[in-house]
C-alpha cells in the first residue's frame, strides 16, 4: 500500500511503502483537522498539565514506577513523555507496565 512521499524512520525501509508523517499534519491539511477534531478522543484531565496543577508531581511518580517495575526509562524535562534508558531493552510489556503506572500515578 502506498502512503505518499515521506520519509521512513525504518533503516532500510522503502520511503513508498513504510512512512511517518513530518511536519504538523492539522498545520499541513487543516480541512482534515477541522473535519475530525470532534472525533478525537479526548484525554484524561489528570494527565493535562494545564488542568492538573498535580501534573509533575504525578508525572514523577509515573516515571518512578515505571523504573520500580523493570521499565527503564527517563523523563524529558518539560513532562510531555519519557525515553527508554540509553543501553537497556523494554521488557515485552512495556506497554502494560507504562499504562498501569500512568493509571496509579495520575489516579487519586
Amino acid at each position: 500500500m502506498k502512503v505518499g512521499k515521506m520519509g521512513s524512520k525504518l533503516e532500510g525501509g522503502d520511503p513508498e511503502l513504510l512512512a511517518w508523517p513530518n511536519g504538523d499534519m492539522a498545520v499541513d491539511h487543516p480541512e482534515a483537522e477541522k473535519k475530525c477534531l470532534g472525533k478525537k478522543p479526548l484525554q484524561p484531565p489528570e494527565t493535562d498539565p494545564k488542568k492538573n496543577p498535580d501534573y509533575m508531581s504525578d508525572y514523577a511518580d509515573w516515571i518512578q514506577c515505571m523504573n520500580a517495575k523493570g521499565l527503564k526509562v527517563d523523563p524529558l524535562p518539560n513532562g510531555e513523555g519519557w525515553n527508554f534508558k540509553a543501553g537497556t531493552t523494554p521488557p515485552r510489556n512495556a506497554d502494560q507496565i507504562s499504562q498501569e503506572c500512568m493509571i496509579e500515578a495520575f489516579s487519586e
